[in-house]
């Protein structure tokens, strides 16, 4: 193994550590609440323990992305880690429930620059041969957090203290820094311009309406209630002003030129919708398990358990098909197993054989992983090097943003069906049944939007470079080392 691929490697290392550990804090409270009620008091607002860190993290995401590609992937990494080590720290030493979802959101930013920079990174360091699967291999750190942050949680509240699932990250987050700092240095020209403050404040502004909007809803299970209407009005206008500035902005926040390429666009908007089934399918099971079924917390967290194993098969498998099918044949295969997996679930839901349940959620979970690394393939296929950090945080951002939105929605039509059975005197777990039954049904037609979507993606697939003595190879070695600024660089990657 050459010196410069030791080097990629240990950056690899790096960014699965600090992936790892923005990634579990999204799972690893979940465990914990009982005990930071009894600590900390403020039940009636434990919700936002989770809330703050995602609102955070989302909105965190684009702006992070954006600066890697102002300021340099190394730096903007760099910070985002400390900042969530700091947030880490804090949330240890929280006195208050106020105080702990204050120092949540903080641990939030950092890991809106953690995740997206992270893909970024890989990106550049590894020869596009290796990309694809470099980069799936990163994603399977959402499966596993899914499956070890509960237990993890768990564990660390009854041998030691809840505060331990945060004091943990610290030295975790240090061996991370160690390690980026020895093994990653930046050789792409880095050329600083000036940021678009106004683009910035009004995606802040427009976004953030919009998440607490759907937060403060599923809080009130109320569409119509002044604040909840009064932030999705503030939403709309705030993004419209992004839109309006950033259409007009010589270096603008998010280049909206991109969305004017068909197989960008068609890109985030299978990401979106996919957003939607993925989180309806990991909010509602666990809810069917234990109110229709009768089934015990854990095993209502159990159903979940299989597809995300399964996604860590089908991002790997999917790095691999990315480099032989085209991103029409990627779509149609990641989008078919989803359609096969939701309609499973709303077929044989009210039944409710547990092998044929936990099958049909693997089978989701294979189809999800297929499509992460067909989104970040076609999504960055012919960018420039300019737009490889802000394209990179859109991906997970608009599936992350359909993921709110979506469930939000479709619980008000699950308790518009449940309170519509109940007073037709159904039982309580016939009522459970037929409401969750409704949202597989709609989640189905979503995946199928999808598909549709994917099929926009196009028959490009990706462009292999010449391998050391092949036609083409000196052309592709001299082009790199443009684009990188480095000779050297280029000829490892």
């Amino acid at each position: 193994m050459t010196e410069g691929s030791k080097q990629a490697y240990g950056t690899l290392a790096a960014l699965f550590v600090a992936m790892l550990l923005a990634s579990l804090d999204q799972t690893v409270v979940a465990a914990v609440i009982p005990h930071l009620i009894e600590d900390l008091s403020g039940a009636h607002m434990f919700f936002w323990v989770f809330s703050a860190y995602m609102i955070a993290e989302l909105i965190a995401m684009p702006i992070f992305g954006k600066c890697s590609d102002l300021y340099g992937r190394r730096k903007v990494f760099l910070t985002g880690i400390s900042i969530f080590i700091v947030g880490s720290l804090l949330c240890g030493f929280a006195a208050s429930m106020t105080q702990l979802i204050v120092f949540r959101s903080i641990q939030g930013i950092g890991a809106g620059a953690i995740m997206p920079v992270a893909f970024t990174i890989v990106f550049e360091v590894f020869p596009p041969s290796l990309r694809n699967r470099m980069q799936s291999f990163l994603a399977t750190v959402f499966g596993i957090s899914s499956v070890m942050g509960p237990v993890l949680g768990a564990y660390l509240a009854a041998a030691l203290s809840w505060r331990w699932i945060f004091y943990i990250n610290l030295p975790l987050g240090l061996l991370a820094v160690g390690l980026l700092i020895v093994n990653y240095r930046e050789e792409r020209k880095v050329i600083p311009q000036r940021m678009d403050v106004w683009g910035l404040l009004f995606m802040f502004a427009g976004v953030g309406s919009l998440l607490f909007a759907v937060e403060l809803y599923t809080a009130t299970q109320s569409w119509l209630s002044l604040p909840v209407m009064g932030l999705f009005s503030a939403a709309i206008v705030f993004l419209g002003l992004f839109i309006r500035v950033e259409s007009r902005h010589p270096d603008p926040f998010i280049p909206l030129g991109l969305f004017r390429q068909i197989r960008f666009a068609a890109g985030q908007a299978v990401g979106f919708l996919q957003g939607v089934v993925m989180m309806a399918v990991i909010s509602f099971m666990p809810l069917y398990v234990q109110w229709a079924e009768g089934g015990e917390r854990t095993e209502a967290g159990m159903v979940i358990m299989p597809m995300m194993i399964s996604i860590v098969v089908g991002s790997y498998i999917g790095g691999k098909l990315t480099e032989h099918l085209n991103f029409r044949h990627m779509a149609i295969l990641s989008g078919g197993v989803i359609i096969i997996g939701c309609g499973g679930l709303a077929l044989f839901i009210s039944s409710f054989s547990h092998l044929i349940v936990y099958a049909m959620m693997a089978v989701l979970g294979l189809g999800f992983g297929l499509t992460f690394p067909l989104l970040f393939t076609a999504s960055l296929h012919g960018a420039g090097p300019q737009h490889v950090g802000t394209i990179n945080a859109l991906i997970p951002f608009f599936r992350s943003i359909g993921g709110a939105v979506g469930v939000a929605i479709l619980g008000a039509v699950q308790t518009y069906r449940l309170d519509a059975t109940m007073k037709e005197g159904a039982s309580e777990s016939v009522a459970w049944t037929q409401s969750i039954e409704l949202v597989l049904q709609s989640v189905w037609f979503v995946a199928v939007l999808a598909l549709l979507f994917g099929w926009l993606l196009g028959t490009e697939r990706l462009r292999m470079p010449p391998k050391e003595g092949e036609e083409g190879y000196e052309e592709y070695r001299r082009a790199m080392a443009a684009q990188t600024g480095s000779a050297e660089s280029s000829g490892h990657a």
